[in-house]
């Protein structure tokens, strides 16, 4: 943003603030795209944990681990009900 300095002209209060320099204007909601801005501003937080926890589950199933897991959820089970 733009630097302020305090202006002393005829008429104006004392302390009277004015803008030195260009000012950027603030963003409104949903316009958060502005070019060069970094990624993690533009995504929640929630949303990439949401995203990797979907990218391990696939690289998980993609291992066959999927079956592993499963497999030990049976048995847990079983064992539960006093079955296994």
């Amino acid at each position: 943003m733009g630097t302020w300095k305090s202006s002393k002209r005829a008429g104006e209060a004392e302390g009277s603030m004015q803008p030195e320099g260009p000012m950027q204007t603030e963003v409104g909601p949903g316009r958060d795209t502005q070019p060069g801005k970094p990624i993690s501003r533009l995504v929640p937080g929630w949303l990439r944990g949401v995203f990797a926890g979907i990218l391990f589950l696939a690289i998980g199933a993609a291992w066959g681990q999927m079956a592993v897991i499963w497999r030990k959820a049976v048995m847990i089970c079983l064992e539960c009900i006093g079955i296994g």
